[in-house]
């Protein structure tokens, strides 16, 4: 149950992240030369050259996290409700 309630805490931090990010642009018309202060990385965290730029992180970034986020939150609800992951034999 504890890995399920990880991976849904981070899929609804990852929906709210893409919600603001989202919602930063529509208020400023598009606008993709303003930074909305959301940073997603396309590698190593450390090098502030594989930042993704506005307008990729929104349209690629938040997508690829949404999906990874919500597929492992899934997977962790299918297998503890199965039984197989925290049942002692």
């Amino acid at each position: 149950m504890f890995i399920f309630l990880l991976f849904a805490g981070v899929f609804l931090h990852s929906v709210w992240q893409a919600y603001k990010d989202f919602a930063f642009y529509r208020d400023n018309d598009w606008d993709y030369s303003v930074d909305s202060g959301v940073e997603i990385y396309k590698g190593d965290t450390t090098d502030k050259c594989a930042r993704m730029g506005n307008r990729d992180r929104l349209v690629y970034g938040h997508a690829f996290m949404l999906v990874v986020s919500g597929i492992s939150c899934l997977v962790s609800w299918l297998l503890w409700d199965s039984g197989t992951i925290g049942t002692t034999p």
